[in-house]
């Protein structure tokens, strides 16, 4: 239990590092009238959900070009693997 909490506590840190990388939000710090820091966050969704959606159009492009040259690469069934062509052990001459 203990590993999952902090794995999900990984992935929330991870998620706030991009974010803050990226842009998608920005924090600010204001000193207010009775002497306190006031911290504001803004958030820009609109960034976000659009580079989260390049990014999901980016990983399918790529899945379908990887497939499409898979598919081209494909030329027949292996070789085998030795010269024999029924794959039958070759026999060894005898000395007479």
């Amino acid at each position: 239990m203990r590993n999952f909490l902090a794995f999900i506590g990984l992935i929330v840190v991870v998620a706030v590092g991009a974010g803050y990388y990226l842009g998608w939000y920005k924090f600010a710090m204001t000193p207010g009238k009775d002497g306190k820091q006031h911290i504001t966050v803004d958030v820009d969704t609109k960034k976000a959900v659009d580079d989260v959606g390049t990014g999901f159009d980016q990983l399918i492009k790529d899945k379908l070009k990887k497939e499409e040259t898979e598919k081209a690469d494909f030329v027949g069934p292996p070789e085998p693997k030795s010269k024999n062509f029924f794959n039958m052990p070759v026999a060894a001459p005898t000395k007479r």
